[in-house]
Formats: C-alpha cells, sequence, structure tokens
C-alpha cells in the first residue's frame, strides 16, 4: 500500500473518530471587583451571571469584604452577562467579558440608590419615576414580582416615557405567567424604544407562550434585525445536532451561519472544518480548522485538529 493512500486512510479514520466525539467546552475565568460611587469595596453583593442565549443557564456568587468575585465558566465562547444586587443599592446589569484560558480582570460599580436618586435628581426631571424604578428592580431582583409591579406602574404614573420601566413591567408579569399582560407591556416598551433587546426577548417569549405562531414570528424577526447574535445559540444547537447524528453535510450551511455572525465561535470554526473534509472543500477545511486552533490552542480537539491539517 502506498504512503498517501496510507496517509489518506488515516486521515478518514481520523475523522470518524471525533465525528462522535462530544463537544469539549472552553474555560475562561472572571476576577471581578464591585466599588460604590466613593470606590470603596462592596462586600455581600449577589453576582448573578446568565447566558444570553441559554435561558436556563445561570451561576451565583458573593462579594467578599474587599468586594472581589470568582466566576469560572466552562465556555468562555459564549455571551454572559452579570447583574450585581444588594439592598440599598442600585441593581447594574452589564456584559461579563471572558477569553478561554485566560482570567479577565473587571471592575463594576454599584450605586448607593441614595447616590443615584440624588445622581437622577440632578439629571433628570423625572427623578421620582427613576426612584420608583429602582425601587421595583430591587424588588424584582428579591422575588417580590407582584410588589415590584406596582412600583412599575407607579414609575409609568409619573412619567409614561420611560422605556425602562414599560420593560421591566413586562419582565415581571412574565415571571408570574402573565403572558398576555407581558406582550402589552413589552409592547409599549418598544413603541418608545424599537431597539430595546430586552423588551423584544420578552414579547418573543409571551407571543411563545401565548400559542400567537404569527407574532411569535414577527417578534422573532424584529429581535434577529436588532440583535442577529441571538439566533447563534439555536442554530449552533440545531448544527451539533445533525453533526452528531451524522449529517455533516445538513450541518454544513448551518455552521457557516454561526461563524459568519460570531467569528470567535471557536466550536463552529473546528465543526465546520471536519464538514468541509467531508464535502471535499481540502482549502476551507484547513482554514476553519486552523481559525479554531488559533480561537482555542488549549482545546483537547486542537491536536486532532492540527493532525487534520497535516495530514490533507
Amino acid at each position: 500500500m502506498s504512503l498517501r493512500l496510507l496517509r489518506t486512510l488515516a486521515l478518514w479514520l481520523l475523522v470518524t473518530a471525533v465525528a462522535g466525539a462530544a463537544l469539549s467546552e472552553v474555560k475562561g475565568r472572571v476576577s471581578g471587583r464591585v466599588l460604590d460611587e466613593n470606590g470603596d469595596p462592596v462586600a455581600d453583593v449577589s453576582v448573578l451571571v446568565t447566558d444570553l442565549e441559554v435561558a436556563s443557564f445561570s451561576l451565583k456568587e458573593t462579594t467578599d469584604a474587599k468586594g472581589r468575585f470568582k466566576i469560572l465558566l466552562v465556555d468562555a465562547t459564549r455571551r454572559y452577562q452579570v447583574e450585581l444586587s444588594k439592598d440599598g443599592y442600585q441593581t447594574v446589569q452589564a456584559p461579563l467579558n471572558a477569553q478561554a484560558g485566560a482570567t479577565n480582570q473587571e471592575r463594576f460599580t454599584i450605586l448607593s440608590l441614595a447616590a443615584a436618586q440624588s445622581q437622577a435628581s440632578a439629571n433628570d426631571p423625572s427623578a421620582g419615576a427613576i426612584g420608583s424604578f429602582n425601587e421595583g428592580a430591587n424588588m424584582a431582583n428579591m422575588g417580590d414580582f407582584h410588589g415590584a409591579q406596582a412600583k412599575f406602574r407607579e414609575a409609568i404614573a409619573l412619567d409614561p416615557t420611560l422605556a425602562d420601566a414599560h420593560s421591566a413591567l413586562a419582565a415581571s408579569m412574565m415571571a408570574m405567567g402573565d403572558a398576555a399582560g407581558a406582550a402589552e407591556a413589552a409592547e409599549a416598551a418598544l413603541a418608545l424604544a424599537p431597539d430595546d433587546t430586552h423588551a423584544l426577548r420578552i414579547r418573543l417569549e409571551a407571543y411563545e407562550a401565548l400559542g400567537d405562531a404569527g407574532k411569535a414570528a414577527e417578534a422573532k424577526e424584529a429581535l434577529m434585525a436588532v440583535d442577529p447574535q441571538a439566533a447563534v445559540g439555536d442554530l449552533f444547537s440545531q448544527a451539533a445536532t445533525l453533526y452528531n447524528n451524522g449529517d455533516t453535510a445538513g450541518a454544513q450551511p448551518l455552521l457557516q451561519k454561526v461563524v459568519e455572525l460570531r467569528p470567535t465561535h471557536a466550536k463552529a470554526q473546528y465543526l465546520l472544518g471536519i464538514s468541509l473534509i467531508s464535502a471535499g472543500d481540502i482549502e476551507g477545511a484547513k482554514a476553519h480548522l486552523a481559525k479554531f486552533i488559533e480561537l482555542a490552542p488549549n482545546d483537547p480537539d486542537a491536536a486532532i485538529a492540527q493532525e487534520m491539517i497535516d495530514n490533507l
């Protein structure tokens, strides 16, 4: 048997071996610190980390005496958000930046309610509405959605143009199972702020819960127009299912869409590279496998990807 035939056989055995392998995750760490308006550390702050694409995912931590917390993310390629909350302080939501194979240092400022209301009074004549909104947000964080709704309605009465209050009202109503009320409140928020991704997501969730397929489809299209990344999680999940079932041809266009929307999605680059081998696109396969190695050099599959490239 020729050397080239042996190399070809070895390559296809390798592709077959990895085709059914479970997807490994790329870990990343975040070291955060929470300070108040004076730059002093804030202890006992509740730190809630959520995945913007997987609603069921959450991690919880609490800051120590120096306002510090640490988070380990088993898949740092995804998009995360952190919510910081503590009685007597304004709730803060912000992106949580993570990097595969590294520890990112993050610093957050959380204002005391007194400072937040003072700041609002100085900058906004509708400070009363903002104060009510903040009280409602704190109640919602404590799980008191009924009380939160009353505060959000109070804020809306004081300032009907406060889009965040309508959006928060929609979220609290959805949390209590009132999908119809949530849809109505979300529509009100979007009439004031059409690009509010939070309200767009709540509206979609509400119409899906109501079983209104037509309005749910319109809501999903509107969300995608503002935040194309919202589709990445669903697309990759569908592609991974097809891939693991041996349908690399079906997975390929979905994986291509994922890497177009998010070029830094390491696993999509990896699976697309393997799928292109099956399709006979050797140069394309090499390019995507190389990109995977660049994005996730410490991934357990990086060595396999390099071996594939060497044998192509």
